[in-house]
């Protein structure tokens, strides 16, 4: 995994700035970079992430100074995933969007509400906050049923639209993703834990037939 920049803002108000290659949202800890690693022996500081309020990943540590940004939505903005609403402990607040939640989880990502954003994303600790909200309405439970169709016996190859040949070859790609613990942590750290159950069901359909 290539070092990403990252700001981490702890729980008790510190903030430390560097760079990390080993994260991810079901570990426990990971390792934090003042400069990029050459090498598994640079320098690095153990971070716990139960210790934290939320992660930061970041275009550039500096930012832009010049640009204020915003921190919640405004008409017209289209969302990567579900629109919501994060109110920390401290009394912070954060809109952004969200492919997956799960108060059962460790933490979150949460993609910016502004597609300026000097944050690529935030990984919030679920401990850390006060209120977690949609601001749109959810889906009747119709309308779920209705994307998930896919995955349904009876509709198998007629919402997807994919031929014999492409779907051999998403069963063998997503083969190979999830017999690794790297590939299902990928899933993880991209999409959240829920995403990594439909993976394994859509590869489970593919496989019987």
């Amino acid at each position: 995994m290539h070092p990403v920049k990252i700001v981490i803002r702890f729980a008790d108000g510190r903030i430390e700035k560097g760079y990390s290659q080993d994260f991810f949202p079901n570990k426990v800890l990971f390792h934090l970079f003042k400069e990029p690693p050459q090498s598994q022996s640079s320098m690095n500081k153990e971070i716990r992430v139960s210790d934290l309020k939320a992660i930061f990943f970041v275009k550039s540590f500096a930012g832009n100074p010049n640009y204020k940004e915003r921190k919640r939505f405004v008409e017209g903005d289209v969302a990567q995933g579900r629109k919501a609403e994060v109110v920390f402990l401290d009394g912070e607040i954060l809109q952004g969007s969200v492919l997956g939640y799960n108060p059962k989880d460790s933490g979150f990502f949460l993609f910016p509400s502004d597609p300026k954003s000097n944050n690529r994303k935030v990984f919030v600790l679920q401990s850390a906050v006060k209120k977690f909200r949609y601001l749109e309405k959810e889906k009747s439970q119709k309308a779920l049923r209705n994307d998930y169709q896919p995955l349904m016996p009876e509709t198998r190859g007629k919402l997807l639209m994919v031929t014999d040949e492409e779907r051999t070859v998403l069963r063998l790609v997503l083969s190979r993703v999830m017999e690794t613990p790297s590939g299902r942590e990928y899933i993880v750290e991209a999409l959240g834990e829920p995403y990594l159950k439909i993976a394994a069901d859509l590869l489970k359909e593919m496989q019987q037939d």
